[in-house]
């Protein structure tokens, strides 16, 4: 009887560390992957920082034209959440992405912050959100 409740406990405590390896496992990964949006998230906010600081209007005007390749149309829409409350998000009206980068342009100045993006199936932006930074 004692060699087969200690098989068992001893069974017991792999399958425990089992799980906890493959948790693990799950939390790198999804790191990972958060790591990975971030760093795509920032190339863009540094472009669009950059597009704002401009040191002239045809140095914009390229900037502009690189980041338009990125998206699947310069009709993409924006949406720029300007207040979030239990999850819900208030939006600004509505932008495209030519728009919104030539509105860059015209103010200079960058206060936003990418909160989400998606993506077609070659990788070009179909919709970008913002949330405005106050």
């Amino acid at each position: 009887k004692l060699i087969s409740l200690a098989e068992k406990e001893i069974d017991y405590q792999q399958a425990e560390l089992d799980r906890k390896a493959e948790e693990e496992r799950l939390r790198k990964e999804e790191e990972a992957r958060l790591m990975a949006q971030r760093s795509e998230y920032a190339a863009f906010d540094n472009q669009f920082r950059g597009i704002a600081t401009a040191s002239s209007v045809d140095d914009a005007n390229q900037k502009i034209d690189a980041a338009l390749g990125k998206f699947a149309s310069p009709d993409v829409p924006v949406l720029i959440i300007i207040s979030q409350v239990d999850g819900i998000n208030d939006y600004d009206k509505p932008t495209t992405a030519a728009q919104f980068l030539n509105y860059l342009k015209d103010v200079k100045k960058y206060g936003f912050e990418l909160a989400s993006m998606k993506t077609d199936g070659s990788g070009k932006v179909t919709e970008l959100e913002l949330l405005k930074k106050w």
